[in-house]
């Protein structure tokens, strides 16, 4: 994914992505770090533990929905500082990293909705983030499937192997196939919309399946 560009990087993400950025350009501080801050270089409204849900591990993070407004601040607050014109050049050239949704089924909220519901639930507050990014500009994105969460250390099965919790798995299975869909849909759908997905998916199972081929040691 290219980050390499003096246009905004405009981050939702978990600290994953966030260390990517960081590698690939100077560290953009958290938005609501108190101090000055050079907007025209990207910004940061990461928060680790968020979910798509407003009621994922709520008052304790700040979740999809009020990043977004945060955005909208930060589009504003452009606008004012540069004409419209160049502000809004920026935020078509900008790159959108979103990594999203895994919070969302490790702490479920809904325990009454079926799998598919709760998927939908999240995909449907995805989809109207990244329409709304788009209405504001956005045009290039960036996004990650869902991790195998019930192969994380927190979610295995306690035993002497930890086999992986599939119930997790499944859920996870569940959202990147329903991701999928919904970048295809909005490729077709919207003009200029641009995107890259990696597939974290399965990068993070071909290191548990086989560690040593990634220089891990067991």
């Amino acid at each position: 994914m290219l980050l390499l560009s003096k246009d905004v990087c405009v981050k939702f993400t978990s600290n994953l992505c966030m260390y990517i950025c960081i590698w690939l350009q100077p560290l953009i501080k958290p938005y609501l770090q108190p101090g000055i801050r050079q907007i025209t270089d990207g910004a940061n409204f990461a928060s680790a533990g968020a979910g798509a849900l407003v009621e994922t591990h709520r008052g304790l993070v700040i979740n999809l929905k009020t990043q977004l407004r945060y955005f909208n601040n930060v589009e504003r607050r452009l606008k004012q500082k540069l004409v419209d014109a160049e502000a809004e050049n920026m935020l078509s050239r900008a790159v959108y990293l979103i990594n999203i949704g895994g919070n969302d089924y490790l702490s479920p909220s809904f325990d009454s909705s079926s799998p598919k519901e709760y998927v939908a639930m999240v995909i449907g507050n995805f989809t109207s983030v990244i329409q709304e990014i788009y209405k504001r500009g956005g045009r290039k994105f960036g996004f990650l499937s869902v991790l195998p969460l019930g192969c994380l250390p927190s979610t295995r099965i306690p035993g002497k192997m930890g086999s992986c919790n599939e119930e997790f798995t499944t859920m996870a299975k569940l959202h990147n196939k329903a991701l999928s869909e919904l970048l295809e849909r909005l490729e077709g759908q919207l003009k200029g919309f641009k995107y890259s997905k990696f597939n974290a998916f399965l990068s993070f199972t071909q290191r548990m399946n086989h560690p040593t081929r990634y220089g891990m040691l067991l």
